[in-house]
């Protein structure tokens, strides 16, 4: 992840799950243990007044799955939470994912995901 500010962070996610009995569209993201990179150019400040409004800001998410070039889709991110909304530089998230961007790609079948980065504080 990019910051505004220039403070580089590759952010890794181990999504795991138990084992699934019948997988749905929306097990693809969760049913493999392998890290997920990703990536995202935010504005925190933007983020955090956002919060505020209670509205989305349109981004792009960058991932990849194995080594190789980045896919990407368009999302919504908007802040979450309280205390380490206030607290940390970086704010929690929430990534919203409408169905016909997330069609064919790993994240198809969630609509709404919840995003924790490390607490930093200021």
């Amino acid at each position: 992840m990019t910051i505004k500010n220039g403070i580089p962070f590759l952010l890794l996610f181990i999504l795991c799950r138990e084992h699934l009995h019948g997988q749905t569209p929306a097990d693809k993201l969760f049913s493999d243990q392998m890290p997920l990179e990703m990536s995202l150019k935010i504005s925190i400040s933007k983020i955090k007044d956002a919060k505020k409004d209670s509205i989305y800001l349109l981004h792009r998410l960058y991932y990849r799955q194995s080594p190789g070039p980045y896919d990407s889709i368009q999302v919504d991110l908007k802040g979450r939470g309280n205390f380490r909304f206030r607290e940390c530089y970086f704010p929690p998230l929430w990534i919203r994912i409408k169905n016909k961007d997330a069609k064919g790609t790993v994240f198809e079948g969630n609509k709404k995901l919840k995003l924790v980065l490390p607490c930093y504080t200021r």
